[in-house]
């Protein structure tokens, strides 16, 4: 899965577990969650170990390292940091869900199956920056992105006015719905080879499901908490 779906199952999740007070902070725990594996394993794999690995999904995509994070999260204080570090965490297994790690068992159970494989050289950066711009879900996903960003994350832009960025993102609100249940009925469409092209460059049928699962269950808690975002 690529950056701007993890993003948005992130921004689900936060605004799922957490809908009233601290909407934002726990937003951008989830968020941060989804898309720390890649910050780390993606320069780590192919910058600095590429002679050897070259190999995006590695440790931050294994099953013991989310479940110690996920251990350490259990035992931070509530009192003091509240739900953030289980969206963290939360959004970590959340990722390698996304990922389909169950289908690389030797990365997702590592080390009980022995090192990492070394994969095929390849100028990632700039496959997956062309992948991005080339992909219909990224674009549909970057919609409600943006709004649950401008409208939980306004004040925090400076030089602007701030009660601007909130109302176009309120604005925003009721377009995402009907934009995330046609993504799901595209992707499950996709998912059967009724489409002609697949929603994400390089995707399979089970992967296009996947996006209709992300678009479907977003689409269910941004309805449910619509009020939330769009200052009711």
């Amino acid at each position: 899965m690529f950056l701007l779906c993890h993003v948005f199952a992130g921004v689900a999740l936060g605004v799922a577990v957490q809908p009233r007070e601290g909407t934002g902070a726990a937003v951008a725990a989830a968020v941060a969650g989804a898309i720390f594996p890649d910050l780390i394993d993606k320069p780590l794999g192919y910058l600095l170990l590429g002679g050897s690995l070259h190999q995006g999904r590695i440790f931050f995509h294994t099953l013991i390292l989310a479940l110690l994070i996920l251990l350490a999260a259990l035992m931070a204080g509530r009192e003091r940091w509240g739900n953030l570090p289980l969206l963290f965490a939360g959004g970590i297994l959340l990722h390698q869900l996304l990922d389909q790690m169950w289908l690389q068992p030797v990365h997702w159970l590592y080390p009980l199956m022995g090192p990492f494989p070394a994969a095929v050289p390849l100028d990632f950066f700039r496959w997956s920056l062309q992948a991005e711009l080339r992909s219909v879900s990224e674009w549909v996903f970057l919609i409600p992105v943006a709004a649950v960003t401008l409208a939980l994350f306004h004040a925090m832009v400076p030089g602007t006015r701030g009660s601007l960025l909130r109302s176009a993102g309120q604005r925003a609100v009721p377009l995402m719905v009907p934009l995330l249940s046609a993504l799901a009925v595209a992707g499950v469409l996709a998912a059967l080879t009724l489409l002609p092209f697949p929603l994400m460059v390089g995707a399979t049928p089970l992967r296009d499901g996947t996006i209709a699962l992300v678009a479907c269950a977003g689409a269910v808690i941004l309805s449910w908490h619509r009020g939330v975002l769009a200052g009711g």
